[in-house]
C-alpha cells in the first residue's frame, strides 16, 4: 500500500496535471502524505493550464481523499519568470484567489499543510476577513486535526499587513490543535518571517516577526495583532491559565536586506522548510536562479 506520494521538479517542464498528477493521486486512494514541486509556466498560457489543474487539484483531489493528512506544495519562484514587463513588487504576476479559497473549503481534514508561490495567505483566510463574518460563516468550519500550518504572500511586505497578521489569528481560533503557524515573504532586500510556536515543554507562546527593506524599516506588530494572538494562546493553552505569550522580533542581523534576494534567502529560518521544500532539490533551486540572474 502507497501512503506517501513525492513528486519533485526536476527539468524546467511541468508535469502535466490532469494526463499525470491527478491520475496519480486518485489512483493512490490511501495516500497520507504528498509533496508536490511544480512549475507556473514560463508564459500567461502555461501558467493559466497550471491553475486550471491546480484549481481541479484543490477543490477534488483534497475533498476525496480523506485519508490524506499532509499537503506540501512548493511551486517554482524564480523572480524574472514572477515578473510582468515591469519589475516593481506591484507587477509581480497575481495567484488565483480560487486556488486559495478552495485550499481553505477542502483542507479541514488535514494534520499539517504548507504551500508556497502557488496561493496567497489572504486567499487561504478570506472567511476570516473583517467585513466577511457574517456572509461567510458558513465557509469557516473549524480545522478540527491542524497542526502545522505554512503560507507565504507578498501582501506580507505591504502596507496592511497587520491587517492579514490579525485576520490568521482569527483563523487560528478556529484551529484547536495548532502547534504552529509561520507566514513568509521574501525578494530582492526585502523579506517577513511571522511564527506562531505552541511549545510543549513550556507554558508560553511564542510570536516573532521581522520586517526588512530598503522602505520599511522596523514597525511595530500593533496592540490589535497582539491581542488577537494572546487570545490564540489563551484558547490553545489546556489549562487556560498561566498563558505566557512572548512576543518577540528576530534581530535585524538574523535577516539584514542585503542577504535578501528571494524566497530561498528565507526558507532555512522557517520551522518547516524540511516539509515544504525538499534538500535534494535546494541545489537545483540555486543553480537555476544564479543562471537567469546572469550571474
Amino acid at each position: 500500500m502507497i501512503n506517501k506520494l513525492v513528486i519533485l521538479r526536476r527539468t524546467h517542464r511541468a508535469i502535466a496535471g490532469f494526463e499525470a498528477i491527478v491520475p496519480l493521486v486518485l489512483k493512490f486512494t490511501r495516500v497520507e502524505s504528498f509533496h508536490y514541486e511544480p512549475w507556473h509556466g514560463l508564459d500567461a498560457v502555461s501558467r493559466k493550464t497550471r491553475q486550471t489543474d491546480h484549481q481541479f487539484l484543490m477543490r477534488h483531489i483534497l475533498s476525496r481523499h480523506r485519508w490524506l493528512a499532509e499537503l506540501h506544495i512548493y511551486q517554482d519562484i524564480n523572480p524574472l519568470r514572477d515578473l510582468f514587463s515591469d519589475t516593481t513588487r506591484a507587477e509581480q504576476a497575481p495567484r488565483d484567489p480560487i486556488l486559495g479559497k478552495n485550499l481553505c473549503v477542502n483542507s479541514r481534514h488535514l494534520r499539517r499543510l504548507s504551500v508556497a508561490n502557488m496561493v496567497n495567505a489572504e486567499h487561504f483566510f478570506y472567511p476570516f476577513w473583517p467585513g466577511t463574518f457574517d456572509l461567510l460563516e458558513p465557509q469557516r468550519a473549524p480545522w478540527m486535526n491542524l497542526q502545522h500550518l505554512t503560507l507565504n504572500s507578498p501582501y506580507l511586505c505591504s502596507p496592511g499587513w497587520r491587517d492579514l497578521i490579525i485576520t490568521a489569528g482569527r483563523a487560528a481560533k478556529r484551529m484547536p490543535q495548532l502547534q504552529m503557524m509561520e507566514l513568509f515573504e521574501a525578494g530582492h532586500h526585502y523579506g517577513f518571517l511571522f511564527r506562531y510556536e505552541r511549545l510543549s515543554s513550556e507554558s508560553k507562546t511564542f510570536v516573532a516577526y521581522s520586517i526588512n527593506g530598503e522602505d520599511w524599516g522596523y514597525p511595530e506588530i500593533g496592540e490589535a495583532a497582539t491581542d488577537c494572538w494572546k487570545e490564540v494562546a489563551w484558547m490553545h493553552h489546556p489549562l487556560r491559565a498561566g498563558v505566557d505569550t512572548v512576543l518577540g522580533r528576530y534581530p535585524p542581523e538574523l535577516l539584514p536586506p542585503e542577504r535578501l534576494n528571494n524566497h530561498l534567502s528565507i526558507l532555512p529560518l522557517l520551522m518547516n522548510h524540511r516539509n515544504l521544500h525538499r534538500r535534494v532539490c535546494y541545489s537545483n533551486y540555486n543553480c537555476t536562479e544564479e543562471q537567469d540572474d546572469g550571474r
